[in-house]
């Protein structure tokens, strides 16, 4: 959790049109440079495209590269992207490239995967490779020590995604909207404030009370908060799924 953290330059792996890249510029608004690794050719054309139509020109200096993900000297950069690129890998290249894109990390390095089980194990064994280098978490684990999920049980959140009327041709749908599920991983070379817990389930809404699913430094917690108990209680029921808790003050999106 680095809430005045900025981020000036961005690498963005296995890039696609440059999506990630796209929304860093956004959310930091202080993006200068970004290098896109993309090795598809006519990915990366689209993105690049997509750039030259772009009303405003998201960051000023943007390189494309198809450098290969597992390579030395990739470009130090304050945040390292890796979204949905892991799974690409087969399981002997996941090692090195793992060391090679925390090499390159200056302040982040934030890894995204499907919200699915195979995913998750990837992002848990990543995980447990970086720490053992040195990294710290910043999100969504609220703690460096072993992840508490075992068994049939994962870590992953969701988002709402809106489907323009296109999109619902494309692909056959019905409905304005899908929800797509992810899993992913922060983490920094600096210890930062890690949240008190996070929230790994939608909360539970029944009459008078509340149920929630937390992750904390010890483990998995399950608590009940009951109406008496006031504005702790409203703010349980405000709760969303992947909402970091941060002792007396709430939960927050993060």
């Amino acid at each position: 959790m680095r809430p005045d953290w900025l981020a000036k330059s961005v690498l963005d792996l296995g890039a696609g049109p440059g999506t990630a890249t796209w929304a860093a510029a956004e959310v930091f608004g202080t993006v200068e440079r970004a290098v896109l690794v993309e090795r598809d050719k006519e990915m990366a054309a689209l993105g690049a495209r997509l750039l030259e139509r772009a009303p405003v020109r998201p960051v000023a200096d943007i390189e494309w590269t198809s450098k290969d993900l597992t390579a030395v000297g990739l470009p130090e950069s304050d945040l390292v992207i890796a979204s949905y690129v892991l799974g690409e890998l087969g399981p002997e290249l996941r090692a090195p490239a793992l060391e090679q894109w925390w090499s390159a990390t200056v302040g982040e390095l934030v890894i995204v995967e499907p919200g699915t089980p195979a995913g998750f194990e990837r992002l848990r064994q990543a995980r447990t490779a970086l720490i053992a280098r040195g990294a710290h978490l910043t999100a969504p684990c609220p703690h460096d020590g072993p992840c508490p999920m075992a068994g049939r049980d994962w870590c992953h959140f969701a988002v709402r995604l809106e489907r323009s009327a296109l999109h619902r041709d494309l692909k056959g749908a019905r409905l304005g909207y899908e929800d797509e599920k992810y899993a992913y991983l922060a983490v920094s070379p600096s210890r930062t404030r890690a949240a008190a817990a996070r929230l790994v389930r939608s909360p539970r809404l029944h009459k008078g009370h509340v149920r929630i699913v937390t992750c904390e430094t010890d483990g998995l917690a399950e608590r009940v908060v009951s109406r008496r108990e006031g504005d702790v209680y409203k703010r349980a029921r405000a709760a969303r799924w992947g909402d970091r808790l941060d002792g007396d003050r709430g939960y927050n999106a993060c």
